[in-house]
């Protein structure tokens, strides 16, 4: 299952690895993606 996520205060490549890394730590998270300019997290997960 693919989930966007909105991520309100991202302003820097800092702040999507640190929004990257954090997401990818949570339980069944298989990858993570997250846009810049879009601000935005797209988080697949097993179903």
């Amino acid at each position: 299952m693919k989930t966007k996520i909105i991520v309100n205060g991202m302003s820097c490549m800092h702040c999507v690895n640190h929004v990257k890394e954090c997401l990818s730590e949570l339980e069944n998270v298989k990858s993570v993606e997250v846009d810049l300019d879009s601000k935005t997290a797209i988080v697949e997960s097993e179903d």
